[in-house]
């Protein structure tokens, strides 16, 4: 029986053919593109967002946390700045006696209202869909007192 032949630089032609498509099943399988890549680390992100938002409440007694007297995060020109769980934070200020609204920040996708600012008082309420955090903060004996309660 006779064997076909295949000269040399035909049969290299082949391999290469070969290997291409191997190289492009392989791709097309795992992904090939960046997307998958990024839809993967944004699933991830979100994975470990829910995860220390989880640690957070477990830690701060049903999602209650109470700060008094200056335990915000110093903020600009003697400001205060409070984590208001994963909805977003403020930025407060105890002055002449009054306590002021710098700023609010939210996260993405959170909304905020004000219900309550007086010169000794501030309450804004966070909310995205059924999520909900209260945050409230006194100035007491020139002191700022906050609770940031998730309902």
């Amino acid at each position: 029986m006779a064997r076909p032949f295949v000269s040399g630089t035909a049969s290299k032609k082949l391999f290469f053919i070969a290997l291409l498509a191997l190289i492009a099943l392989t791709m097309a399988a795992c992904g090939g593109g960046g997307d998958g890549q990024q839809q993967d680390q944004q699933q991830q992100d979100q994975q470990q967002q829910d995860q220390d938002n989880g640690a957070q409440d477990d830690a701060s007694d049903n999602g209650a946390q109470d700060d008094t007297g200056g335990n915000g995060a110093a903020g600009d020109a003697g400001t205060e700045v409070y984590q208001v769980g994963n909805a977003g934070e403020v930025e407060l200020r105890a002055a002449d006696g009054r306590l002021e609204l710098v700023e609010v920040r939210t996260n993405e996708g959170w909304d905020y209202s004000i219900d309550d600012q007086d010169d000794d008082e501030i309450e804004i309420d966070f909310t995205r869909g059924d999520e909900e955090w209260e945050f409230e903060a006194e100035l007491e004996n020139g002191a700022i007192d906050v609770q940031i309660q998730q309902d």
